[in-house]
């Protein structure tokens, strides 16, 4: 009679959801000639003994037969307990062996490795292109000329009251200027032809534009270009790469006046004029009596009673600021730019100064003046200067600007830190009008001057003046246009006028 005998051991008891688990089977035939066939069956449970897997193997052995079954566990889709129960049946026999094993939930699965392989591909990428990107700006920084701003919205913003000065240097971001930031005063400096001059006068062509009235004491006479459009070519070439047109080249109205001495005193509500600038022109002054002029223009300005007003009302500029210096001569104008830097914010005035140095100012000027533009320079006083108050950085790049690319810093912007602006091309003519042009300006100027008091002369007697008076303003008009021979025409008809006038009073 067959006798057999069944050892069941799991190789792994311990499985992953999904994985293959293994028994080794081994069946003996005790003490029967002949061959056994049998039906061996596995059968897999859960802990509550339900049937989850069946499946049978036909096995024919003699003495014994000893293999490993891979059983598929792709049915079971929960970790816990299990148990695998083995049946051989032969004969009219059955003998049966039970196992139990654990199945693991796992968190890697095949599809979650290939989702976290992509994941990682992409993050690599983007990892590796972020340190390019920097790699990049790193490399593009230490070549650049100058130093861009982290963040441009802290920069002056566009408003309807801007003033557009060109462009951050080295990009195509438009730069502006808050109107009202003139009233706590700008100083520009640099050397020699670095343009600190044009840079200033930017300024005074927006704010005239705003309909922002002018007053310039200039000991260069290069200010009387104001009068002129611009036809220096090298300017006009530039005008395409900020968005301009040649054809946009203007004057402006204005009036020169030649100062032949520091006894002069201006009437500053005579020169209020929004929109238009006037132009004293200093230069046939020694530096002593520009000194003493600057500080009679100041003083007159500071004794004057002045409304009040939060809003710029009036432009200033004071050119070759570095000649008020003693160590250049100067003294009473230097005493009297303090004051005026202290004081001109209250009244809406502002007040733009163009020197050769910064340095040398005192605090007393330097520190009531917010806004400060450093063009090219090799003083080395001026860069050490840069440096002490922003770094090296900036410092390095003082001397390799550009003509017209200034340092700009107002401690209301770009947290207190300078940037960089390449400013736009006049519109009016950078140099100054010939010396036959400069004296007929003045000389008409001076005339119109003179109607004028007589005609307030004849008002006050009880004259009915309105038709010269209309005269006398077209006369300025075409004085202010240049038109010097329309001027003249109006000028001979009102001295005819004031002629008649007088042979009736007889």
């Amino acid at each position: 009679m067959a006798i057999v005998d069944l050892i069941a051991d799991l190789i792994n008891k311990k499985i992953k959801i999904g994985n293959i688990l293994q028994a080794k089977i081994l069946l003996k035939n005790i003490g029967y000639s002949q061959s056994i066939n049998a039906s061996v069956e596995y059968t897999i449970f859960s802990s509550n003994y339900t049937k989850i897997y069946s499946t049978a193997d036909n096995i024919v052995f003699d003495d014994i037969k000893s293999y490993i079954k891979d059983i598929n566990t792709s049915s079971i889709q929960e970790a816990g307990e299990y148990f695998l129960k083995i049946s051989v049946k032969y004969s009219d026999k059955i003998i049966e062996e039970m196992q139990s094993f654990t199945v693991i939930k796992i968190f890697w699965t095949k599809q979650r490795m290939w989702f976290a392989g992509i994941f990682v591909i992409l993050i690599s990428i983007i990892l590796a292109g972020n340190y390019t990107y920097v790699w990049y700006k790193k490399q593009k920084l230490k070549k650049a000329r100058y130093i861009f701003p982290i963040n441009m919205k802290k920069l002056p913003a566009y408003t309807k009251d801007a003033l557009w000065l060109g462009k951050i240097a080295e990009t195509n971001i438009a730069a502006y200027f808050n109107k009202n930031d003139i009233t706590t005063h700008i100083m520009t400096a640099g050397a020699t032809g670095a343009g600190k001059s044009v840079c200033a006068s930017i300024f005074v062509e927006e704010a005239l534009k705003k309909k922002i009235a002018v007053v310039v004491f200039d000991p260069t006479a290069q200010w009387s270009g104001f009068v002129n459009p611009c036809k220096d070519r090298n300017l006009l070439k530039s005008y395409k790469k900020f968005g301009m047109k040649e054809e946009d080249a203007r004057p402006y109205n204005g009036i020169i006046f030649n100062i032949p001495d520091d006894k002069f005193t201006v009437d500053f509500d005579k020169y209020n004029n929004p929109g238009e600038i006037t132009v004293f022109n200093l230069n046939r002054l020694t530096t002593k009596q520009y000194d003493n002029a600057v500080s009679n223009i100041l003083n007159s300005i500071l004794a004057r009673a002045w409304e009040e007003s939060p809003e710029l009302k009036m432009i200033i500029v004071f050119d070759e600021v570095h000649r008020l210096l003693g160590k250049y001569g100067g003294g009473k104008g230097y005493i009297a730019l303090e004051k005026a830097a202290r004081e001109f914010r209250k009244w809406g005035l502002g007040l733009i100064t163009i020197s050769q140095v910064s340095s040398d100012f005192k605090e007393a000027v330097s520190g009531n003046i917010l806004t400060e533009i450093q063009l090219n320079t090799k003083s080395k006083e001026d860069i050490d200067r840069i440096k002490y108050k922003y770094g090296d950085d900036f410092a390095r790049r003082i001397s390799r600007q550009s003509v017209g690319v200034g340092l700009m810093q107002n401690a209301k912007y770009n947290d207190g830190k300078p940037w960089f602006i390449n400013f736009r091309p006049t519109y009016h003519s950078p140099h100054k009008i010939t010396d036959e042009m400069l004296n007929l300006y003045d000389k008409y100027a001076r005339m119109l001057e003179e109607i004028e008091v007589k005609i307030n002369l004849f008002k006050k007697q009880g004259k009915d003046m309105a038709n010269m008076e209309i005269e006398l303003k077209l006369a300025k008009t075409k004085l202010k246009q240049a038109r010097f021979k329309m001027c003249e025409i109006y000028i001979t008809s009102l001295n005819k006028g004031i002629k008649h006038f007088k042979e009736h009073l007889k």
